[in-house]
């Protein structure tokens, strides 16, 4: 049974390696744990007067979910003049998207299909994708026919329009609807017309550079580092020059839930969806309805007025086009990745500098006005970066300014931004999953990754006799490795003393997995486990950055990011020397910006010598190549430095006083 009951585990933790929600349940299973509360909608608090009813309560949070972006919306402050109708000029001489010119294809139909994960969550005829695709091939020709009819009538059958909303509990009081997110389980015939749309509308954004180059959210090739890496290169440059940077971290109120469909519209028809095309996706978000289900019961259907659909595939790219423009408002460096806006600039007089943020930073609120987003001004933090002490102890004020353009300054419609600093109860500011400080030393960042892995460490600990050795190891990479390698490129930039915590928690997993010492010697472990220690994990996703710069698979805004040293010296009218290939590395003034991408990391690809790996030109290649090149450079025997190191001297005592025959039932540690 235990024989058994390990190989189960096993083989379940390798088909959710990815999926850390279902990674957990399996361990909380293998060790007996208690899940997490998770309370059910029993009761509800609605106009002062608590309700046990299930279909009272679906009828509310139905109601409340519904009219939340209109009482929202309707909280912004007017604008006198509305610059999207100004904006809306007719243009004949950009390309214009068209469904008609190709028909769908079945081949195209079942590609679509294929994409779409494979959930087991049942829409509101009890649909779920799962279950379709087992029937894909009989269902790609009818499902041909009613995407190319829906596709040239520009019309979205009304059942495809249905959205089944699952209330999931957040945080605080249970009996409060503002406590609860709406999850919608949209039809699964409906994912499949909008999966070949957005293909088809991300081919035309994409092939005619519609989309701007400030923004890497839900795009192939763009990820959460991107912006990042730009935030880090942007006051790394600041602070050689002896500059201030400024960032301002926006935050959008139900962002996707109260895009305008007029000003969407009209915003589509100026990039060149325009005619049938335009009236297919007038029809989609158009008299569109949803139900809660909760407890077994349905509450009434009512209408959603604004926003795009939540859990849609076309929601996305639709709120991509719909925030399109806000880079060109505003002199503001903009990183955006979908409604998370970051707003940069840096100047060596912080006087002038406060006072070109405030001026910019209004536009910037006027056009989140104009176009019906709601800033949160509790929600929104600025940041300074500078070494002047001036600075620092005193820094400027920025405000949100709900003034017109146009129109004489009202200090009432002035809300100071929250400065984060090491005076703020939380001494960072999470931006895309990485906790940025004023220092950049990311020592925050970095305890709240070594609080996540203690837990995880626990956990561990209770699983290890029941779990195969691979089993284990696939719960590392599941449940520690994640954390380790998110936003790596980021937080690794701080000094190597800042990392021992996290080296040490990766070495305490390392002697899990093989059932050692807590002071064993780690590096035949590493070896031996084909995992890569911390340093040489940080190497590895720096050097891999670099490669995608060198092959040119980084996003178009990189391109001039890092030069040759031939082109630098062209630009200085100085000779060529034997190393104008290598990539020119910017100087750093300051220690702490010598750590920073915009040096660190052409440093390390000039200084990496292995040239055959280098210019590898396939990512898979590379990185596995790559892997093994720090594997090798791990030794299968410790080389320990310690003068009385325990691990050592037992190992000297055992090894000299057994019996060669009975080496077999040393416990696998001993190995090494």
């Amino acid at each position: 049974m235990r024989s058994a009951k390990k190989l189960y585990y096993e083989k379940e933790l390798a088909k959710k390696v990815s999926n850390l929600k279902k990674t957990w349940e399996l361990i909380k299973s293998a060790t007996n744990s208690n899940s997490v509360f998770r309370p059910t909608v029993s009761k509800l608090i609605i106009d002062n007067v608590l309700h046990t009813d299930s279909y009272k309560i679906a009828c509310h949070l139905n109601e409340f979910f519904t009219t939340m972006p209109s009482k929202i919306a309707a909280e912004i402050p007017p604008v006198n003049v509305n610059s999207n109708d100004s904006q809306n000029e007719q243009n004949d001489d950009i390309p214009l998207l068209s469904f008609s010119n190709c028909p769908v294809t079945e081949s195209e139909v079942l590609d679509a299909i294929n994409m779409l994960k494979s959930k087991k969550s049942e829409d509101f005829n009890g649909v779920s994708m799962f279950f379709l695709k087992k029937f894909k091939n009989y269902l790609s020709s009818p499902l041909k026919h009613v995407i190319n009819c829906s596709l040239s009538s520009g019309l979205v059958p009304a059942q495809f329009k249905i959205a089944k909303v699952i209330p999931l509990f957040k945080s605080g009081d249970s009996s409060q609807p503002d406590n609860y997110r709406p999850i919608s389980l949209l039809s699964c015939f409906s994912k499949i017309l909008e999966k070949v749309v957005c293909l088809r509308l991300t081919s035309f954004l994409e092939s005619n550079s519609i989309l701007s180059s400030d923004q890497f959210g839900f795009r192939r090739e763009h990820s959460v580092t991107h912006p990042m890496v730009h935030l880090l290169n942007y006051v790394s440059t600041a602070l050689n020059k002896k500059e201030t940077a400024v960032a301002i971290f926006c935050d959008l109120r139900k962002a996707f839930d109260t895009v305008n469909h007029k000003i969407l519209f009209k915003k589509m028809h100026r990039i060149g969806i325009r005619n049938n095309e335009l009236e297919w996706f007038k029809s989609y978000l158009s008299n569109r309805k949803q139900f809660v289900f909760l407890n077994g019961t349905s509450s009434s259907l009512l209408e959603i007025l604004l926003g795009v659909p939540q859990g849609s595939i076309l929601g996305p790219i639709l709120f991509l086009i719909y925030i399109n423009d806000l880079p060109s408002v505003s002199l503001l460096r903009s990183l955006l990745f979908a409604d998370d806006t970051a707003l940069l600039a840096r100047g060596s007089d912080i006087n002038e500098l406060a006072d070109f943020v405030n001026k910019e930073f209004h536009k910037v609120v006027q056009y989140f006005r104009e176009n019906k987003l709601s800033l949160h001004p509790e929600k929104t933090k600025i940041m300074f970066f500078s070494k002047s002490p001036r600075v620092n102890s005193n820094p400027p004020t920025i405000y949100i300014n709900y003034n017109n353009l146009d129109s004489a300054e009202n200090t009432d419609l002035l809300i100071p931004i929250e400065n984060i600093s090491t005076n703020s109860r939380i001494p960072a500011i999470r931006y895309l999953g990485v906790y940025f400080d004023p220092q950049l030393n990311f020592k925050f960042h970095i305890q709240t990754i070594v609080n996540k892995i203690s837990k995880m460490l626990y956990f561990y600990r209770q699983a290890k006799h029941i779990l195969t050795w691979n089993a284990k190891k696939s719960l590392y990479y599941a449940t520690i490795h994640s954390h380790l390698i998110f936003g790596i490129h980021i937080w690794s930039c701080t000094a190597e003393s800042n990392l021992k915590p996290l080296v040490l928690k990766q070495k305490m997993a390392i002697c899990i997995l093989y059932n050692a010492s807590y002071n064993a010697h780690t590096e035949p472990l590493f070896k031996a486990s084909g995992i890569l220690p911390l340093n040489m994990l940080c190497d590895f996703f720096k050097l891999q950055f670099m490669q995608k710069f060198v092959q040119n698979f980084l996003p178009i805004s990189f391109n001039d990011t890092w030069v040759s040293n031939k082109i630098r010296r062209a630009e200085q009218d100085q000779i060529e020397l034997r190393n104008s290939d290598d990539l020119d590395i910017p100087f750093a003034r300051l220690t702490t910006t010598s750590r920073f991408p915009l040096h660190s990391f052409p440093k390390l690809w000039s200084s990496f010598g292995e040239e055959q790996i280098k210019f590898t030109r396939n990512a898979v290649e590379f990185n596995k190549s790559l892997k093994n090149h720090f594997l090798t450079l791990l030794s299968n025997v410790p080389n320990c430095t310690r003068l009385l190191c325990h691990e050592c001297h037992l190992k000297s005592y055992v090894n000299s006083n057994i019996n060669p025959e009975n080496t077999q039932n040393l416990d696998r540690s001993d190995a090494f």
